[in-house]
């Protein structure tokens, strides 16, 4: 169906029962059925839960409403307060998390436990509520109910406290139940030391694939050397999601350690175990299985007259992939292709040119007058390129981008100065953001908070500045300067969002998402049919619709291809920082990210808008952390044929 542009009509199905915590685990290893991934939608007409919704909505803290919705008859209203009470950030939520987390019913004790280690998260360092909230998830660990334990593992890999990565391993030493095993074990790759990994690296012989590959995924993301053992005997697993997940571990750790598994993973008879271990031969960054030649030649330094035929037919990514590795090469004569590509009047040629530069230390100064090129997303590009270059001439053209016209070069411009250290001192930075008061968008206004955050300490004309700002209209300004503050022990209440919205409209989701709803976009490459999550997500779902009906996604683009991982498309400048001109707050939910699962990108919390994301294969480290809106439940193969640049014909 590559280019077909048909409408597939269809019919309206049965919903499926919303899984437990432990399918959800089990699912998020690829190890359940697809069908259960489906969730039971809302009862519509609920007044408790339009309630809830409005007050998450607004980052709204009324201890005298969420306390009576704490004590509403109803479980599923309990539960939904927890999960709101999580995501308010508020001190002020810990004695009514610690109520719902003695429950007499384990959704709800669930709930609880996830939103406590939110909480824990995005309180003050030293603040007292954070010991208690650490002492309930250490006390629902032992829960007599399996989901609420799992709940409790991944709470503590949220929360990070001092002593919840002991907490877990002695839980992981008594605990039977696999699931509850897994959802321990994919946590604790989040915890400084070495102490886990012993213990990790035993579980990767377990019974259970969902608790192997649990293991390796955490021994994999831990990029430690004392991971190689572990990793090393995944790679040899009956399972082929679990050889993948030890193959990852080449990203992390020297790929030498690997090399032999690497190589015998080139051969696998599984796609998604070949592409993780041409990845891991190739070098870091993302590579399609049938352009891996290209990137591996680069990476040997070989086949010239093969890649510069591949440059020359032209197709975009794949002819930028083989440029880039025509200039790892180095041999003669490239730069002549490399400049005529810099010339180009074609956008796609010129990024690819410019991302290919930064296998050129020779040539810089052409990667520095890309700073100058009329379009802001290669002035974006040479800027990204440029982050890591050596050279005295590298700082001060980045820094010349601080007054770019593009609002996200002059982000991209902080950001990477304060990668190289060389970040403008504080009198500069604050004059910088005064200068972006009242732009329309907000990313270098919060690009330059995270930089006056960026030291040890906040010196008290930053910190009235910051705490001004935590008023802004804008939402994720105001939220950038609030985790400023917070980070450096400032407890201030979360900023409150005015959404211009009344009590009518969110009835009105409710009702709306009671029903099954469901997504097509239609794609060059064939059709993705989305059943909407509008039981973990119904804001989301029925503004993401919305924006359906306005043809706002027609003609967009796929920006972001990294095989074995995502597809992301949705955003209107096609460099991965657009967006519809709004952003929605997050709602999070224990929903797993297998394979087909459909997210909302973030840069930070509540800063979702319209890119979304396909998980190409399980994804459980994105469990709670981004929003859940779908799951594909027809064209899984289409997201795995997408290309960089392949178009969106139509989304309704």
């Amino acid at each position: 169906m590559t280019g077909a542009a048909s409408r597939t009509a269809l019919a309206v199905r049965t919903a499926f029962r919303r899984p437990t915590l432990a399918a959800v685990l089990l699912a998020a290893a690829g190890l359940w059925p697809s069908p259960a991934l489906a969730a039971e939608p809302p009862a519509g007409g609920s007044e408790p839960r339009a309630r809830l919704l409005a007050l998450a909505d607004a980052r709204r803290f009324d201890s005298k409403a969420l306390a009576a919705l704490a004590a509403d008859a109803e479980p599923a209203v309990r539960a939904e307060t927890a999960a709101v009470l999580g995501l308010l950030a508020n001190p002020g939520a810990t004695p009514l998390v610690a109520q719902l987390a003695r429950d007499r019913y384990a959704g709800v004790r669930a709930a609880a436990a996830a939103a406590a280690g939110r909480l824990v998260g995005t309180l003050p360092a030293g603040a007292h509520q954070r010991e208690a909230l650490g002492g309930e998830l250490r006390r629902l660990l032992q829960d007599p109910a399996p989901d609420v334990r799992a709940a409790a593992a991944w709470g503590a890999g949220r929360a990070l406290c001092p002593e919840c990565d002991l907490w877990l391993l002695q839980r992981l030493g008594r605990e039977r139940t696999p699931a509850v095993q897994a959802a321990i074990l994919q946590e604790l790759w989040r915890f400084p030391g070495t102490l886990w990994i012993k213990r990790a690296t035993g579980q990767v012989t377990n019974r259970d694939p969902g608790v192997r590959y649990a293991a390796a995924r955490s021994l994999a993301r831990s990029g430690r050397p004392e991971a190689v053992a572990g990793l090393r005997r995944a790679s040899r697993d009956a399972d082929p999601l679990v050889r993948m997940a030890a193959l990852e571990g080449a990203r992390g750790a020297a790929p030498g350690a690997l090399w032999r598994d690497l190589l015998a993973g080139v051969a696998d008879a599984d796609a998604r175990v070949r592409i993780a271990a041409m990845e891991g031969l190739a070098g870091p960054q993302g590579v399609q299985e049938r352009v891996v030649a290209v990137r591996l030649a680069g990476a040997a330094r070989c086949c010239g007259a093969q890649l510069q035929a591949i440059v020359a037919a032209g197709e975009p990514w794949v002819a930028g992939e083989a440029l880039a590795a025509l200039v790892r090469t180095g041999e003669p004569g490239n730069d002549v292709t490399l400049r005529a590509w810099l010339a180009s009047s074609e956008l796609a040629r010129r990024l690819a040119a410019v991302r290919a530069l930064g296998q050129a230390a020779k040539d810089q100064p052409a990667l520095l007058a890309a700073l100058a090129d009329p379009v802001a997303e290669v002035r974006l590009a040479a800027v990204e390129t440029l982050r890591d270059g050596a050279g005295a001439a590298v700082t001060p053209a980045i820094a010349g981008r601080l007054a770019d016209e593009d609002p996200v070069v002059r982000a991209a411009a902080v950001e990477a100065l304060a990668g190289r250290k060389a970040a403008p001192a504080e009198p500069e930075l604050l004059r910088l953001l005064g200068r972006e008061r009242g732009a329309a968008v907000p990313d270098a206004a919060v690009a330059l908070i995270g930089a006056l955050g960026a030291g040890k300490g906040l010196p008290d004309g930053t910190r009235a500045v910051l705490e001004g700002l935590t008023g802004s209209p804008d939402p994720v300004v105001a939220r950038a300067a609030w985790q400023v503050l917070a980070a450096h022990g400032v407890s201030r209440p979360l900023p409150e969002v005015k959404t211009g919205e009344d009590p009518a409209f969110y009835r009105e989701v409710l009702r709306w998402a009671s029903s099954p709803r469901w997504l097509e976009v239609v794609t060059v490459r064939g059709t993705l049919q989305i059943a909407l999550d509008t039981a973990s997500a119904p804001l989301a779902c029925f503004r993401l619709a919305a924006l359906a009906d306005k043809k706002f996604f027609d003609g967009l683009t796929f920006p972001r291809v990294e095989p074995d991982f995502v597809v992301q498309g949705g955003d209107p400048r096609g460099d991965g920082w657009g967006g519809p001109g709004f952003v929605m707050r997050d709602e999070l939910a224990l929903t797993p990210f297998a394979a087909g699962a459909v997210g909302i990108a973030l840069s930070g919390p509540d800063t979702g808008g319209s890119q979304l994301f396909v998980t190409l294969t399980p994804r459980p480290h994105l469990l709670g952390r981004y929003p859940h809106v779908g799951t594909v439940a027809a064209g899984f193969g289409v997201a795995t044929r997408l290309r960089v640049g392949d178009r969106i014909l139509a989304a309704h």
